[in-house]
């Protein structure tokens, strides 16, 4: 299964942060993936949510699959 199709299947049940991705499957560059599965006609939104670091807090931008 090829790294789009990952990420889709995920984004499909819940959303997903480049560090869960990263934990999760190994992908390193999910932005990049969500652009290729955007320009292949996918609908998926993005928003800045804040999470906590060990040097405070931050802002990361969370993906989700549009239904």
């Amino acid at each position: 299964m090829i790294q789009n199709d990952i990420v889709l299947k995920h984004l499909k049940k819940k959303p997903l942060t480049s560090l869960e991705a990263f934990k999760l499957y190994g992908i390193t560059r999910l932005a990049s993936r969500i652009h290729d599965l955007k320009e292949a006609g996918n609908k998926i939104d993005g928003k800045m949510i804040e999470v906590r670091t060990r040097y405070g807090w931050t802002k990361v931008k969370q993906y989700k699959a549009k239904k």
